[in-house]
């Protein structure tokens, strides 16, 4: 199979080569192309000449300014010419910085495509801190597009090599992934003990990233059972702890459950309204216009319905965010009067579901 396919693929859907979508995209894979050169020919690939990474550089300086995944190719780039050891620990941290960038935008294709290398790389080298990020990371996108086997798959690689690294923090984040999956699938009582187990062990190792992790994952098992009230002091304990990359995330959660807990002028609406508007990740504003539509419906106003549902018609939602939409839009389309359009919507809302194994309970 063609490495970086979803790259090709991406590229030849945008077409204009001035569309800035294509620019960031093609710097993407033009960058890819010069750390798979140097992984697998070695440093004489930005030694002997300078001008590999003079060609990198000069196709990202043609990504606009205001993309945030410009500067962080340059630090790809910056890294490889600076490198004083050869091989993945120089340049994992920053392709584990624009890979989250992927997901942050909703490019779940682009992100698998960056991933999926890398991380052989890292086998084949034996790199086991290598291995445990870059499998961690790609459970979480195949988590997220629903492939939920795979993402077992490498969630269970990651906490494998993490505890033969002594990494606890990486263990304990890798747990966490696991106890979505295993809420997605339906068994509660799993869900519940292995929530209860990671935020207790997160308590007493005491890291942030750990306490802000069980934390809000606590919380967003308490969500998928509409337990609000457990949830939204759960969300503003992890803000207590949550990085600044992080922290939107939390933020739309909290806001989101404050909406769908029935309080419908409550300072949740207006934050997914800063945050739809404001957030620089969009899986941040697909998830605020979701729980805003939910508003609309509660306040009959049908424009403001049809105006939210047509913005998320064709975004790339997540598997999660795709069921969850769904489900919103079926019961304004019936609140409003289309039971016709509401039907066909919950017809889909369930063949999503069924697909990528998830429990019925989040479809009806």
């Amino acid at each position: 199979m063609l490495t970086y396919s979803a790259y090709f693929d991406t590229l030849a859907s945008i077409g204009k080569t001035d569309d800035p979508e294509w620019q960031t995209t093609a710097a993407g894979l033009i960058v890819l192309r010069l750390v798979n050169d140097w992984l697998d020919f070695g440093p004489s690939v930005v030694t002997s000449s300078n001008e590999a990474c003079e060609i990198a550089r000069r196709v990202v300086e043609r990504v606009p300014e205001q993309k945030r995944i410009k500067s962080l190719l340059k630090e790809v780039v910056d890294a490889i010419d600076r490198a004083e050891l050869f091989g993945l620990a120089p340049i994992t941290l920053p392709l584990l910085d624009y890979s989250y960038a992927l997901y942050e935008d909703g490019k779940f294709a682009l992100m698998e495509d960056t991933l999926i290398p890398l991380l052989q790389q890292a086998q084949k080298t034996r790199n086991g801190p290598a291995i445990v990020q870059f499998a961690r990371q790609l459970a979480l996108v195949l988590r997220t597009t629903g492939n939920f086997d795979r993402a077992e798959e490498h969630y269970h690689l990651a906490r494998y090599h993490a505890l033969r690294e002594g990494d606890t923090l990486s263990v304990l984040l890798t747990k966490g992934g696991e106890l979505k999956i295993v809420s997605s699938r339906g068994d509660w009582s799993r869900a519940d003990t292995m929530s209860a187990d990671i935020l207790a062990e997160a308590r007493h190792l005491g890291h942030p990233t750990t306490l802000y992790a069980a934390l809000h994952d606590r919380a967003y098992l308490a969500t998928t059972r509409d337990g609000f009230d457990e949830a939204i002091p759960l969300f503003y304990q992890a803000l207590e702890y949550v990085g600044r990359r992080q922290r939107d995330h939390v933020l739309v959660d909290l806001a989101s459950s404050q909406v769908l807990s029935g309080d419908i002028m409550s300072h949740g609406r207006n934050a997914c309204m800063q945050l739809a508007i404001h957030s620089n990740h969009k899986i941040v504003r697909w998830q605020a216009t979701t729980a805003l539509m939910y508003t609309a419906i509660a306040e009959r106003d049908q424009p403001l319905f049809d105006l939210y549902r047509t913005a998320l018609q064709l975004a790339p939602l997540d598997t999660w965010l795709a069921v969850g939409y769904r489900r919103y839009a079926a019961e304004g389309l019936r609140s409003f009067g289309d039971d016709a359009g509401a039907t066909r919507v919950i017809q889909e809302c369930r063949d999503i579901a069924a697909k990528h194994q998830i429990a019925s309970r989040y479809v009806e």
